[in-house]
């Protein structure tokens, strides 16, 4: 509802503005794919590019710079094609397939925490892995070894390498005990994290690229989603001014003195989104009393009847 707002409008706002960020893998060069891209050396001079694939891997562990939602100087909330990214939807109204986006993947990590959080994070050939799946029958607990029973002997090579490896016999292969400690993949303490990332806070240490770098590395671990749709979330978080509800976004040389949460977003761009989004006595009273329809967004167009 909050990100409804956002909307491809115009080809470009003509912002000077930009975001920098470092491409630490390949999953991260997929979700800029489309973006409008430059290099340190060339922020005077170059012309804004289009990244590629092929380009993104070559740019990993280096600092690039993006037109970016967050930064988008698009009035009334809306977004400009050149801050968003070629990347081409059946639809201008991107802002909801962000917003579509953003829940699916926080769902997936919720399903996820019950299947898989506290599993140990192994690193095994996926043959190996077939291998266990589909031949070991029991493992025998010895003082200082363990005994693998399978029904077939036919065992990989690659299941030799690993360096608990002792010894193999008939039906049997026996590793000696790790008593390492061994790094679990906590999803639950993920989601946890997120969550809190996408709370209100007075004075917030860190920016907009800060939070967007940290929610996106989450969603990354389960999916690449276009990295536009991660900043447009936080495109109008951020306030300069409470009482007078100034966004960052169109203020950039002030300081920003409160991030808002995913639930307050729609009541802070308008009312009646809020009213929408969280019908409620106060909004109710507030929506009374709004007489400009100027710039509605597709919500407010639906619940209107325009």
């Amino acid at each position: 509802m909050a990100l409804s707002p956002l909307e491809i409008i115009e080809e470009d706002c003509g912002s000077e503005n930009y975001i920098g960020t470092i491409i630490f893998s390949k999953k991260q060069v997929k979700t800029l794919v489309g973006k409008y891209y430059k290099l340190p050396n060339e922020l005077l001079d170059g012309e804004w590019e289009v990244l590629d694939f092929e380009t993104g891997k070559k740019l990993i562990n280096k600092k690039i710079f993006i037109r970016s939602p967050i930064t988008c100087q698009t009035p009334n909330f809306r977004i400009c094609r050149k801050c968003f990214g070629e990347r081409r939807f059946a639809t201008k109204y991107v802002g909801i397939v962000a917003g579509q986006v953003i829940s699916e993947r926080i769902t997936q990590l919720l399903m996820r925490s019950f299947h898989i959080s506290g599993s140990a994070n192994l690193s095994i050939s996926d043959s190996d892995k077939l291998f266990l799946k589909d031949h070991l029958m029991d493992i025998e607990d010895h003082e200082n070894e363990y005994h693998l029973i399978f029904n077939s002997n036919d065992f990989p090579q690659t299941i030799f390498e690993h360096r608990d490896f002792l010894k193999e016999e008939k039906f049997k292969l026996i590793f000696a005990k790790n008593e390492e400690d061994v790094h679990n993949k906590d999803t639950v303490s993920i989601l946890n994290q997120l969550l809190e990332l996408l709370k209100a806070k007075d004075n917030p240490v860190n920016g907009p690229v800060e939070y967007y770098e940290e929610l996106l590395s989450y969603l990354l671990e389960i999916g690449t989603p276009y990295s536009s749709f991660i900043e447009m979330l936080f495109a109008n978080m951020f306030l300069t001014n409470i009482s007078e509800n100034k966004f960052w976004r169109y203020n950039q040389d002030e300081k920003i003195v409160k991030k808002l949460s995913d639930k307050k977003l729609a009541s802070n761009i308008d009312p009646r989104l809020g009213c929408l989004y969280e019908p409620n006595e106060k909004s109710l009273k507030k929506i009374d009393s709004l007489d400009n329809l100027e710039n509605p967004s597709i919500y407010e167009k639906i619940w209107l009847g325009l």
